[in-house]
């Protein structure tokens, strides 16, 4: 079956075809989710309501534009929501004492992290700040975009990606730091 013939079933409910279409992207899209910092059981919910908006939507998708980008649009949407429903829930994180200002990053820190080690880092951000980092550095947002979708002004975005930068800096260095020694 081709992927053209998948989407058609999907739209019919054939639930073959749904679950072949969830089988084909559900580890993409949860290291996706994952990247955002959220625990393993909120990242499978948030994708499952990512599947469920996904076949809802399928009616206005169209067959001669690439799946992944339609896709990933509304999971990255699907993930903004479930930090807006949370956000009563979090407590505002300060950057952390135990990390000291004398931590600088260097350059060369970068080249010797790999991808896991890197998100592990990042989900150590507060999370509005790997939310503003992850839209920015990520997805391609701009700082007006962020800030419609995560209903803050522009100047905030901007402040918390600077933050979110600084903070992974540090935690870098840090990384090395313990690395060397």
């Amino acid at each position: 079956m081709n992927f053209q013939e998948l989407v058609k079933g999907c739209i019919k409910n054939d639930r073959l075809c749904q679950k072949e279409l969830y089988n084909q992207f559900y580890s993409y899209g949860l290291k996706t989710v994952m990247a955002y910092g959220n625990s393993i059981e909120d990242s499978r919910e948030i994708l499952n309501d990512t599947f469920v908006k996904t076949f809802d939507s399928l009616k206005n998708y169209d067959l001669t534009q690439p799946f992944l980008p339609w896709f990933r649009l509304i999971l990255v949407r699907t993930i903004i929501n479930h930090y807006h429903k949370n956000q009563n829930k979090i407590i505002t994180t300060e950057l952390s004492t135990e990390i000291s200002n004398h931590y600088v990053a260097d350059p060369d820190t970068l080249s010797h992290l790999d991808v896991e080690e890197l998100l592990a880092l990042t989900n150590k951000l507060p999370p509005a700040y790997k939310m503003v980092l992850n839209l920015y550095a990520i997805e391609g947002y701009s700082h007006e975009e962020i800030a419609k979708l995560l209903k803050i002004n522009v100047g905030t975005s901007k402040s918390n990606l600077f933050k979110a930068r600084t903070f992974l800096a540090k935690l870098i260095a840090k990384s090395k730091f313990y690395i060397l020694f």
